[in-house]
C-alpha cells in the first residue's frame, strides 16, 4: 500500500520537459510500482520507517475553515447566546415571583419563546446523474460521514429510491435516525397496474419491427414486473416461485376485469402487510435509530433491497423515500442533500417521484464522471432541461478525477495549452530516486536480514521511497489540477449558453475515492491527492454558502425580531399609561389605518403580476403559435414518419415517450421544441420583472406600517405614552415581515419553476403531453394493417387544429392558468400573514394603552422587570453593535 508521506503538493505552473521524457510512455501506476518489481523483499520493509505512514485516515472537516460569512462567524453565535442567556435570566426571574395574573402568565410564555433561536429553512440540493457516476459517494464525502450513503461498484445503481440526508432533528439523541415512507394504497395499485401493463405489452404484442434493443428493453420491463410481484407477494400462492408467478401474470392480463379484480386483492393484501407501519395521519412509515451507518443500513436494507434476508416478502418497489438525519455534519446541518435514482431509470413510479422531488429543490448538482463530462449528452441534456428553470442555480460536479491520470494525459493537457508546473522536474526526481533505491537494493542483497548493514540500508530505502512517493503525489496532483481546469474551462465555454444571461456555470471536480482514503478507506492507489486536491473541501465551501443566507436570516430574525419585540413588550408592559377612551380611539385609528392601504396595495400587486403573465409570457407564446405548429408538423413529417411501426407504437403507448426515464426521447419535447426555446428566452427577464413587482409591493406595505410610528409621535394624545418602546417593537415586527415576504416570494418562484418544468420537460404533469392526449389515445386504441399511417394521421390532424383547440393554445392556457393561480395563492397567503403581524402590532398598542392593573401581586413583577431591563437593554445594544461589526468584516454577507 502506498502511503502519502509528508506531501508538499504543488499548485499550478510551467514545467519544462525534455523530448525523451515526453516520448516515454508512462502511467502513474507503472511509475509507482516500478521499484517493487526489482526486489520483492523490499515489500517486507515498507513499514520499517514511520515516515511513510503520515496519513492515518483521520482527516476531518473540522480542519477546514468555514466560509468567510457572518452566518459562520463564531461571534455571531456568541451574540445570539448572550441574548438567549438574557432571556433565561428573565424567565428565571418571572418563575421565582409568586404571581399568576393573566398578564404575568403571558409574560412567562413570552420569555420561554424568547429563549429559542428559530431554526433556518433548509436549502435543498438535489443530485442528478446516471447510475454509477458517484452521487452516493459524493454525499458521503460532502457530509464527511463514510458509508452514510450506499456507494457500491456492483454493476447497477445503489439508489433505487429517493434518499434524503438531513441534519439532526430537534431532540435527536442518536447519531443517525432513519424514516422509511411507503406509498399510499391508491398509489400502490397504480404501481402494480403499470407493471402489469409492461408485462402485457411484452407478451401480447406482435413485436413486428422490434429491434434487438426494443426486445431487450421490453423483456427487462417484463422481468422487472415479475420481480416486483414476487418481491411483494411471495408469501401467497400465486407468486411462490418464478414459474407460478409467470402463470399468474399471464392469467391476470387475459381480461381487464380479471386484472382489475386481482390488483384490488393484491392491494388489500399489501395493506394487511403494511398495517404495522400505518400512522395516525394515514401514512405508512417506519423509523430506526443507530449510532453508526453500518448498524443503520442493517435496519434499512430489508425494506429497500430486492431480496429479503429470510427469503420472505420485501417492499422495495413500494418505498417512496428514505430520510436519514445525521448529527455532527457541517453540510447537513445547513442543507438537505437528496440522492435520486439514476436518470436512466425506467421505473415509471420512481421517475415520477424523482421529478416531483426536483420541483422542491433549491439547487441541482449534475454529477458525471470526469473522463466524459465535457461531451456527456446527459450533462448537456440536464443543463438544457433545468438550468433556466432553476434560474442558474445548478452546478456540474465531475467525479473520479483520480482516474485516467498518466503521462499521455499530461502531454495532451500541455499540448492544449494547460500549464503544469514542475511536472518534468518531479518526474526526473522520481526516476533518479528509483535508480538510487535499486542501487541500494542490490547492495542490500549482499547482507543477511537482521544484520546491522541490512537494517541500515532498509531504512535508507524506506526514507528515499517516501520522498519518491511525495514527488509522485505532487506530480500527479499537478496533472489532476490541470485537467480539472481544462474541464472547467471547456464546460463553461461549451455548456454555459444554457445558463441565464450574465450567469456563469459553476463546475467542481472531485475525487471521492481519494477523499475516502483520507477518511480511512483502504489505500489501493499509486498516488494520493491531498485533501484539498480531492476538490471536496472546495465543494463543501460552495454548499455551505447555499445555507449561509438562510442561517444568517434565522439568527437575525431572533436578534432583530423575536428578542427585540419581546424586550419592547416588556418596556410597554412596565410603562403602560391609561388614556381616555376618546383619545385612545383616535390613536387606535392610526394603528388601524394601514389595513385598507395594504389590502389595496396587495390587490394592485396581484393584478399587475397577473398582467405581466399575459403581456410578457402568454402574448409572446400566442404570437409565435403558428411557427410552433409548423415545427411540430415538420417533426411528424420528417422524423416520426420515418420510424418503424413498432417504435411508433412504443411511443404512442407511453403518451409520446419511448420509455419512462427522465432522459428518454420524447415526442412531446420535440413537438414543443420551438415553444420551449421561446419560453427559455423570455423566462429570466419575466422572473426578474416579477421579483421587481414583489419588491415594490413589499416596500409599500412596510412604508404604510412605518407611518404608524411617525403619526403616533406627532399625535398630542400620545405625548405621555412610551411610544419609543412601541416603535422598537414595531421595528422588530417589520424586520420579521420582510423575511416573511421574502420567503413567500421564494415559494412563488418555486411554483413558477414547477410551471416552467411542466411546460418544457416531459413528465406526468407535462402540459403538451396532456394537450396531445386525444391523439395518443387514438393511436393506443388502433391496431392492425395500416396502423402506422393512421397514427401519423392522428398526430398530424391534432397538431394542425387551429384556434383554441390547438395543443399549443392548450399549452399556453395551462401556463396562464397555473401562473395566475400561483400569484393569487401567493397574494392570499401574504395577506393572511401580514394580517397576523398587524394583529401583533395592534396588541402592542393595547399593551401600551391598557388600564393599569390594581392587582398588588404584579408590583414585584413590575419592579423586577424594570431592574432587568437596565442590563438587558445594554446587552441588546452591544449585540446589535457586534452584529454590525461582524457583517462589516466578513467578505460574504
Amino acid at each position: 500500500m502506498v502511503r502519502a508521506g509528508k506531501q508538499s503538493h504543488g499548485t499550478n505552473g510551467a514545467a519544462g520537459m525534455s523530448q525523451s521524457q515526453q516520448s516515454e510512455p508512462e502511467s502513474a501506476a507503472q511509475q509507482a510500482t516500478e521499484i517493487k518489481t526489482e526486489d520483492e523483499d523490499s515489500k517486507d520493509d515498507d513499514d520499517d520507517d514511520s515516515s511513510a505512514d503520515e496519513d492515518d485516515g483521520d482527516y476531518d472537516e473540522s480542519r477546514e475553515p468555514y466560509p468567510d460569512h457572518a452566518a459562520f462567524d463564531p461571534e455571531t453565535d456568541q451574540v445570539t447566546s448572550s441574548l438567549v442567556s438574557e432571556a433565561q435570566v428573565a424567565f428565571d426571574v418571572l418563575a421565582e415571583i409568586t404571581c399568576d395574573t393573566p398578564d404575568v402568565c403571558e409574560l412567562r410564555e413570552q420569555a420561554k419563546e424568547a429563549k429559542a433561536v428559530p431554526d433556518h429553512k433548509r436549502h435543498i440540493v438535489g443530485l442528478l446523474g446516471d447510475a454509477g457516476e458517484g452521487k452516493s459517494s459524493l454525499i458521503n464525502s460532502l457530509s464527511d460521514c463514510p458509508r452514510l450513503a450506499k456507494a457500491l461498484q456492483i454493476g447497477k445503481a445503489c439508489t433505487s429510491t429517493v434518499m434524503e440526508y438531513q441534519g439532526a432533528a430537534p431532540g435527536q439523541t442518536t447519531d443517525l435516525y432513519a424514516t422509511i415512507e411507503v406509498y399510499d394504497l391508491p398509489k400502490i395499485g397504480s404501481i402494480l397496474s403499470l407493471a402489469l401493463a409492461d408485462w402485457a405489452y411484452f407478451y401480447t404484442d406482435k413485436r413486428e419491427g422490434w429491434s434487438q434493443d426494443d426486445l431487450e428493453y421490453y423483456s427487462n420491463k417484463a422481468s422487472t414486473c415479475r420481480s416486483m410481484f414476487r418481491a411483494i407477494f411471495n408469501d401467497i400462492a400465486n407468486f411462490e416461485t418464478d414459474e407460478i408467478a409467470t402463470e399468474s401474470l399471464h392469467r391476470f392480463i387475459e381480461r381487464f376485469t380479471t386484472e382489475e379484480k386481482e390488483i384490488k386483492l393484491l392491494v388489500k393484501h399489501a395493506a394487511k402487510s403494511l398495517k404495522p407501519m400505518l400512522q395516525p395521519d394515514g401514512r405508512y412509515v417506519v423509523t430506526f435509530v443507530a449510532e453508526d451507518a453500518d448498524e443503520l443500513w442493517a435496519e434499512i436494507d430489508p425494506y429497500v433491497s430486492e431480496r429479503s434476508p429470510d427469503g420472505g416478502p420485501t417492499i422495495w418497489p413500494l418505498v417512496k423515500k428514505v430520510t436519514i438525519t445525521v448529527k455532527g455534519s457541517r453540510v447537513l446541518d445547513g442543507v438537505t442533500l437528496v440522492d435520486m435514482p439514476g436518470i436512466s431509470d425506467t421505473n415509471q413510479t420512481r421517475v415520477n417521484t424523482t421529478l416531483q422531488h426536483i420541483r422542491i429543490c433549491d439547487h441541482l448538482f449534475i454529477v458525471a464522471g470526469a473522463k466524459r463530462v465535457i461531451i456527456s449528452p446527459a450533462v448537456n441534456s440536464l443543463l438544457q432541461k433545468f438550468a433556466m428553470g432553476f434560474g442558474g442555480r445548478i452546478t456540474v460536479v465531475a467525479t473520479r478525477t483520480d482516474e485516467g491520470v498518466d503521462h499521455a494525459c499530461a502531454m495532451a493537457l500541455q499540448a492544449a495549452g494547460m500549464d503544469i508546473k514542475n511536472y518534468g522536474e518531479l518526474k526526473a526526481s522520481s526516476e533518479l530516486k528509483t535508480k538510487h533505491i535499486r542501487a541500494l537494493e542490490r547492495k542490500r542483497r549482499r547482507h543477511r536480514r537482521g544484520e546491522e548493514e541490512y537494517t541500515k540500508l532498509s531504512g535508507q530505502i524506506s526514507a528515499i521511497d517516501a520522498d519518491r512517493q511525495n514527488d509522485e503525489n505532487t506530480r500527479w496532483e499537478l496533472v489532476v489540477i490541470a485537467r480539472n481546469q481544462y474541464m472547467v474551462q471547456n464546460l463553461e465555454s461549451e455548456r454555459g449558453h444554457h445558463m441565464p444571461a450574465g450567469m456563469k456555470l459553476m463546475v467542481f471536480c472531485v475525487s471521492n475515492r481519494h477523499y475516502g482514503i483520507h477518511k480511512g478507506a483502504p489505500d489501493k492507489d499509486n498516488f494520493l491527492l491531498s485533501p484539498e486536491g480531492t476538490g471536496i473541501p472546495a465543494l463543501r465551501q460552495h454548499v455551505l454558502l447555499f445555507a449561509a443566507s438562510r442561517i444568517l436570516e434565522a439568527k437575525e430574525a431572533y436578534i432583530n425580531h423575536r428578542f427585540k419585540v419581546w424586550l419592547g413588550g416588556l418596556r410597554l408592559w412596565t410603562s403602560a399609561k391609561t388614556v381616555q377612551n376618546k383619545q385612545r380611539a383616535a390613536l387606535h385609528e392610526i394603528v388601524q389605518r394601514p389595513r385598507g392601504i395594504i389590502d389595496a396595495r396587495l390587490a394592485e400587486y396581484q393584478g399587475s403580476a397577473q398582467d405581466q403573465v399575459d403581456r410578457k409570457v402568454i402574448s409572446v407564446l400566442e404570437e409565435d403559435r403558428d411557427s410552433f405548429t409548423i415545427h411540430a408538423a415538420s417533426v411528424v413529417k420528417h422524423k416520426i414518419k420515418m420510424l418503424p411501426y413498432q417504435t411508433i407504437r412504443a411511443f404512442a403507448k407511453r403518451d409520446g415517450k419511448f420509455n419512462s426515464s427522465i432522459m428518454a426521447d420524447s415526442w412531446n419535447e420535440l413537438f414543443a421544441e420551438e415553444s420551449t426555446l421561446s419560453l427559455e428566452k423570455l423566462w429570466h427577464p419575466f422572473v426578474s420583472d416579477q421579483e421587481s413587482e414583489a419588491t415594490k409591493m413589499e416596500e409599500a406595505v412596510i412604508d404604510s406600517l412605518q407611518e404608524i410610528s411617525e403619526r403616533l409621535e406627532d399625535a398630542p394624545a400620545a405625548v405621555s405614552l412610551p411610544v419609543h418602546a412601541f416603535n422598537e417593537a414595531l421595528d422588530g415586527h417589520l424586520a420579521a415581515m420582510r423575511q416573511m415576504m421574502r420567503e413567500h416570494e421564494e415559494d412563488l418562484q418555486q411554483e413558477n419553476r414547477k410551471i416552467y418544468m411542466d411546460a418544457t420537460i416531459d413528465g406526468p404533469d407535462n402540459y403538451f403531453a396532456r394537450a396531445m392526449k386525444t391523439a395518443y389515445a387514438q393511436c393506443q386504441d388502433d391496431f392492425g394493417d395500416g396502423f402506422k399511417a393512421r397514427c401519423i394521421g392522428y398526430l398530424s390532424n391534432h397538431i394542425d387544429i387551429g384556434g383554441h383547440y390547438s395543443p399549443f393554445a392548450a399549452l399556453n392556457q395551462s401556463v396562464r392558468t397555473d401562473m395566475k393561480k400561483a400569484i393569487k395563492a401567493h397574494t392570499t397567503a401574504l395577506k393572511k400573514d401580514i394580517k397576523s403581524y398587524h394583529a401583533l402590532i395592534d396588541k402592542d398598542f393595547e399593551t401600551m394603552t391598557r388600564k393599569k392593573s390594581s392587582n398588588k401581586s404584579e408590583v414585584p413583577v413590575q419592579t423586577a422587570i424594570k431592574n432587568y431591563l437596565k442590563h438587558a437593554t445594554a446587552t441588546y445594544e452591544e449585540a446589535i453593535a457586534k452584529m454590525k461589526a461582524i457583517k462589516a468584516r466578513t467578505t460574504e454577507t
